[in-house]
């Protein structure tokens, strides 16, 4: 198959007609003086710079068993400000809104039924395992239609105290 296209001719382009300039906006800005530099006792200490070189440099923890122990003394301990990971940061809770559902679905999905060994009793083997994953699957089913009507059910009145 052979396919012809025709010579396109080049289509002459428009030129713009020149605008009138208008002439440039100048702006002056009003002059301000610096401010003053702050007094030399306002400048940091020698010995507060050499106290942000050795947070900087000298207390990293990979450096720390390397250090003297009276550097160690100036040095917090390598973990003492790290804040632990809860499970919850690290296993986050599903956004789902019927996450127990949903799990249920991916359990049924994931079934295996080839956990049957042996060429005697395989059929039996099978049906079986599809017979428990059906009543796992219903009971499962079944708390989940029990824990949503429990949360939807309306609070009981609070109980009027007597006196």
């Amino acid at each position: 198959m052979t396919l012809l296209l025709p010579h396109l001719k080049p289509v002459p382009q428009r030129q713009a007609a020149p605008r009138a300039t208008a002439p440039p906006i100048v702006r002056t800005l009003p002059v301000r003086p610096l401010p003053a530099p702050p007094p030399l006792d306002a400048l940091p200490s020698a010995a507060d710079v050499q106290g942000l070189g050795r947070a900087l440099f000298g207390c990293a923890p990979e450096a720390y068993a390397n250090l003297s122990p009276e550097d160690r003394a100036h040095c917090p301990k390598p973990g003492v400000n790290t804040p632990r990971s809860t499970e919850d940061e690290l296993y986050p809770r599903s956004h789902a809104k019927d996450a127990a559902t949903w799990q249920e679905d991916l359990d049924e999905r994931h079934h295996d039924s080839t956990a049957c060994f042996g060429a005697a009793l395989v059929a039996q083997c099978m049906v079986e395992a599809e017979q428990a994953e059906h009543q796992r699957a219903a009971s499962v089913r079944q708390q989940i239609e029990s824990d949503k009507r429990k949360a939807q059910m309306p609070a009981a009145p609070p109980v009027p105290r007597s006196r």
